[in-house]
């Protein structure tokens, strides 16, 4: 069984409860690392202009609190490894546990996500499905 560290700990206070949920069960199985939940205004533009995101600010679901989203990186024999092999199989323990809970996730390379985005992939994320519907949380700053 693995555990989170205090930098995950802390980013998983500023993210919704659903996805909190699926990261402490999931932790149990494989190990990885919550990096990024909320992202404000300054960092996603930058992330936008960077390709490293397809949303300006406002239109990503990093950028509410808390968040509808997460990036991790996943860890082998307690280093950070980020090959596809290992993001794979940490988004399948994800995506495993998710549906255990009831929630309905999307991971950066999971099918439709890449018809939507025509083909970006982003690895190391995951977010709730739909999270715009009745959307009324905050922006951050």
């Amino acid at each position: 069984m693995f555990l989170f560290g205090k930098e995950s700990l802390e980013n998983l206070s500023n993210l919704d409860a659903r996805l909190q949920k699926v990261c402490y069960v999931a932790i149990k199985r494989i190990d990885f690392k919550v990096v990024r939940t909320i992202r404000g205004k300054i960092a996603q533009m930058l992330a936008f202009k960077s390709g490293g995101s397809l949303a300006k600010f406002g239109l990503s679901p990093h950028n509410f609190y808390p968040s509808f989203a997460f990036d991790f990186i996943p860890y082998v024999n307690g280093k950070p490894c980020e090959t596809v092999q290992a993001d794979n199989a940490v988004a399948e323990v994800l995506h495993e546990e998710a549906a255990k809970l009831g929630i309905d996730i999307v991971w950066g390379c999971d099918r439709d996500w890449l018809i939507i985005t025509k083909n970006f992939r982003d690895y190391g994320h995951i977010q709730i499905r739909n999270w715009p519907a009745n959307n009324k949380r905050p922006l951050v700053k």
